[in-house]
């Protein structure tokens, strides 16, 4: 059986360098060569298909498509296979399915994504062809003298004297759109139908009139069917080779069991018995792996690395090794090795569960990596030396200094203040409110940076968030000094707005902001504000109620509206 295998793929790595020289009936013959010697590897039948495909016999790749999926339907390439050759043999719809479940196996496949795109523009050209034809044919139908075409047709005779049909054939002819809403009278449907069949047989060759008619030409003779071609025997494999199955069998039993003790037993005698069989010590591995001997579970996965590699395994058996591999270096929190063992795997063979494996890795060695940076006495260094540079007016310095002391204390709230200081000083605003909510976040009652972030609002002329702002710090220390200058600041920034003609650029960027969106796009404060253009006096009412003062106070800080 090995032998088979081994020599299954010579044979497929020959038709792979003939498909690549373009000689694909070649390419062809042997991957049909290692599909005799191995028919239940999925791999041979995609390269087939692959090669029909490239040959123009599209049925016949779509048929090793077919094979490749029943084998192995979570390979994404076998539904690249079939979409491309339903492609080629005009079945778009079926295409668009394909590629739909293949990218649900692997969403970033290039190739389906393309196939994909091309079978939806067929489509399309398709529905576009059909619905021209279709509009040429009635036009046809419906032209010129209609009712000498009723009475010529035997079937819609009768209907030349039917004044409701032919007041409807006259509406069609006048506007063709019309017979959509005449579709649904059988009549019109007969006669269209009708009409089309008859026209049709104008085109029809008539038979002549000779004195001599020429006889019916015979009958053709069915060509031979060809014999079936009858697979060869499979060879019976070696004593050896046998019992090794049976071991193997043994150890799985045993495994599910979780008798790990005789699992270990069943599967080395197994591979004392085949010892070209890479699964044997795969197989062993996971018992290790179960065992919690994470040392041994590698040992015995390189060893069948070696195995495979010198008798041809498939590449899903070696990225089974590389993937088990990694689960043990994880247990053993050698992340490093781990995530190298995974990405081996996917080349290997690539699939979701690996990839899965090796993302939630990544992500757990990038959240150690973090931890193992943190350093409270090296972030109180790195924010000296930040308030050293902002004092010297060095920001971008300082911006860099205080980065580096979050990444050493990334829960301490007045290292964003004091980066949201820097990045002001850098009309870096965004990023400034950005730091100011996150040491907000960090401490609810760090007042300092509430007065930053009302500050980078005034700045950029956001006078309802500056209101909103103040007012949530002063909730927490309602003598705050800074705080009611800063509240004071923006009522007058308010009431000069209100003054003069009003800052455009102000009520632009406040019509960004999704909360002013939200209010105006409110029903009733829309009819607040028709009440308002209608009588300014309606003002007093609404705004005796809470909730529409508060909006209308919003719009008034955003320069919307105007008051007085």
């Amino acid at each position: 059986m090995a032998d088979n295998i081994a020599k299954a793929n010579e044979f497929k790595d020959k038709g792979n360098k003939a498909f690549i020289e373009k000689n694909y009936s070649e390419a062809i013959k042997l991957f049909t060569s290692a599909i005799e010697l191995n028919p239940n590897d999925h791999v041979f039948y995609s390269n087939r298909s692959g090669a029909y495909a490239s040959d123009g016999k599209y049925e016949e790749a779509l048929k090793d498509a077919e094979k490749c999926i029943e084998i192995k339907s979570d390979w994404a390439k076998g539904y690249s296979r079939k979409a491309t050759a339903l492609v080629f043999l005009g079945d778009n719809d079926e295409a668009i399915e394909a590629c739909k479940k293949g990218l649900e196996l692997e969403p970033g496949n290039v190739a389906l994504q393309q196939t994909l795109e091309t079978a939806k523009k067929n489509s399309e050209r398709d529905q576009s062809n059909f619905s021209q034809t279709f509009s040429q044919i009635c036009q046809t139908a419906f032209s010129g003298d209609v009712l000498t075409k009723v009475r010529a047709i035997p079937e819609t005779r009768p209907y030349a004297d039917q004044p409701d049909f032919i007041e409807k054939i006259k509406l069609i002819q006048q506007d063709p759109s019309q017979l959509q809403a005449h579709m649904s009278d059988e009549r019109v449907m007969k006669y269209l139908i009708a009409s089309l069949n008859h026209l049709n047989s104008a085109f029809r060759p008539q038979p002549t009139r000779e004195s001599n008619p020429t006889p019916a030409p015979k009958p053709k003779e069915e060509p031979p069917k060809p014999e079936v071609k009858t697979e060869p025997p499979k060879p019976e494999l070696p004593a050896e080779k046998v019992q090794a199955e049976e071991w193997k069998n043994k150890g799985n039993a045993a495994y599910k069991a979780k008798n790990f003790t005789e699992a270990l037993e069943f599967y080395t005698k197994a591979f004392e018995l085949d010892n070209t069989n890479m699964t044997y010590l795969t197989n062993r591995a996971a018992v290790h792996f179960e065992m919690q001997n994470y040392e041994r579970c590698v040992e015995d996965c390189l060893e069948a690395l070696e195995v495979g590699k010198a008798n041809r395994a498939p590449f899903e058996n070696r990225g089974r090794a590389w993937y088990r591999i990694g689960n043990a270096k994880v247990k053993q929190e050698k992340y490093t090795e781990a995530i190298e063992a995974y990405n081996k795997s996917l080349l290997e063979h690539r699939n979701s569960e690996t990839l899965a494996a090796l993302r939630k890795t990544e992500k757990t060695w990038e959240e150690i990596q973090r931890k193992a940076y943190i350093n409270p006495e090296l972030a109180i260094k790195a924010k000296d030396e930040g308030n050293d540079h902002f004092k010297n007016h060095r920001y971008p310095q300082a911006v860099e200094s205080y980065s580096e002391a979050i990444r050493r204390s990334p829960d301490d709230p007045v290292l964003y203040s004091n980066r949201a200081a820097a990045y002001t000083k850098l009309l870096a605003y965004p990023e400034a409110i950005k730091d100011c909510e996150k040491a907000i976040q960090l401490d609810n009652t760090f007042i300092k940076a509430y007065i930053r972030k009302g500050h980078v609002h005034l700045l950029m002329k956001e006078y309802h968030k500056c209101m909103e702002v103040y007012d949530a710090g002063l909730k927490i220390d309602p003598n705050n000094q800074e705080l009611k200058d800063g509240k004071q600041k923006t009522l007058y920034e308010i009431a000069n707005m209100q003054n003069q003609e009003g800052d455009e650029d102000s009520a632009k960027r406040a019509l960004n902001d999704p909360e002013i969106r939200s209010i105006l796009s409110s029903p009733e404060i829309q009819q607040v504000l028709q009440d308002l253009k209608r009588d300014p006096a309606s003002a007093r009412h609404h705004l005796s109620n809470p909730d529409i003062s508060a909006k209308l106070s919003k719009l008034v800080a955003a320069g919307i509206i105007r008051m007085g």
